[in-house]
């Protein structure tokens, strides 16, 4: 197997389901302009072209493993959470600012033209888009240089290399960003909208299963209480209510979960929203993420459950869930010391989820 196909085929296996749908998607738009390889300017049409159904994907010769979790009859994937179901981070930046699909298509016809070429194999991708691809995945590991996470390579690290890339080799990069200034974009703005997006994804970054499943009743708890996000507080609920273990530690303390759900009522209070729009999570929901991500990482766990989540709830120096606690009796330091010594006996071995 040639080098390229090896990298190729480790760079697949760290994309995430958008991602892939977009390298997908530029091999189909290269066909369809006649031109035997796929260049940035694919990759941009990519990018904003609405998502493909996994036939789409068989079609192209891709397979997609769908990461989501059904919970209260509802199916969840973590940026269903962020941007709606089905679409990457970059296709709704897009949407945000009014491009479509077809102007884009047309912008690049206008500049390259349209080819003549009878493609009969993959076309391969160009020196340029190589560079693009390794530069997303500099900017998706920059956070997290392990590469721990399978899927961590998302639509927002491909359009950030595409705006910040400087072309080595050739001016095929210069074509994505020209289509982009001719819709009108400006390079820095459109940045500025895709950054808050990329660090509530990468938040998300490891999730698994039964993570899933507590972000999803984290969601379900806020939209509950009438609230207009999701919160440190409403997770503390959730991972109560999906992991017994730890539900049984809070009763051996003499606490139900009914004063946690009071308690938390009492210091957020009931909103007023009833909309069935998707919620965000507050700065406070995102650093808890963060720290449960750290607390599987120093661990070498290798996905976030709701073990390390529940531990990160509990510190008291974030100030993040202890106070619930601490105010109906616990002592968070102490449960959360008592908790690591309990955790590698109910979890397992390092390697599973959990």
């Amino acid at each position: 197997m040639r080098g390229w196909e090896l990298e190729l085929g480790r760079l697949h296996n760290s994309l995430d389901n958008e991602a892939r749908n977009v390298l997908s998607v530029a091999k189909e738009e290269a066909l369809l302009l006649g031109h035997n390889h796929i260049a940035t300017e694919q990759i941009l049409l990519g990018l904003i072209a609405e998502p493909i159904s996994d036939q789409g994907f068989k079609k192209s010769g891709m397979t997609v493993e769908v990461v989501s979790v059904s919970y209260q009859g509802k199916t969840y994937s973590p940026k269903t959470l962020l941007q709606g179901a089905g679409t990457g981070i970059a296709h709704k930046v897009f949407q945000n600012f009014g491009i479509t699909l077809d102007a884009a298509r047309r912008e690049v016809e206008t500049i390259i033209g349209h080819g003549w070429d009878m493609v009969t194999e993959e076309p391969p991708f160009t020196p340029g888009t190589w560079q693009i691809l390794r530069a997303a995945k500099k900017l998706a590991l920059q956070n997290d240089p392990s590469e721990r996470w399978a899927g961590y390579i998302g639509t927002e690290h491909l359009l950030l290399a595409l705006i910040r890339e400087t072309p080595d080799t050739s001016n095929a990069q210069d074509v994505a960003q020209k289509v982009m200034a001719n819709l009108g974009l400006d390079l820095k703005v459109l940045e500025q909208h895709v950054l808050p997006l990329e660090a509530e994804a990468r938040a998300l970054l490891g999730l698994r299963w039964i993570g899933h499943a507590i972000v999803a009743s984290a969601w379900d708890e806020a939209k509950n209480l009438g609230h207009d996000a999701i919160d440190a507080e409403h997770f503390l609920i959730s991972v109560l209510k999906c992991t017994p273990p730890l539900l049984n530690s809070l009763k051996e303390k003499g606490v139900t979960l009914e004063a946690i759900c009071a308690e938390v009522e009492r210091q957020l209070g009931v909103g007023s929203r009833t909309t069935e729009e998707d919620l965000r999570f507050t700065p406070r929901a995102k650093r808890l993420l963060e720290l449960a991500r750290q607390e599987a990482v120093a661990v070498k766990y290798c996905f976030v459950g709701p073990w390390d989540i529940f531990l990160a709830l509990l510190d008291a120096t974030a100030g993040l869930g202890a106070a619930v606690v601490e105010v109906v009796g616990v002592n968070p330091t102490d449960w959360r010391n008592e908790l690591y010594a309990k955790r590698a006996k109910v979890v397992g071995r390092r390697s599973e989820p959990h």
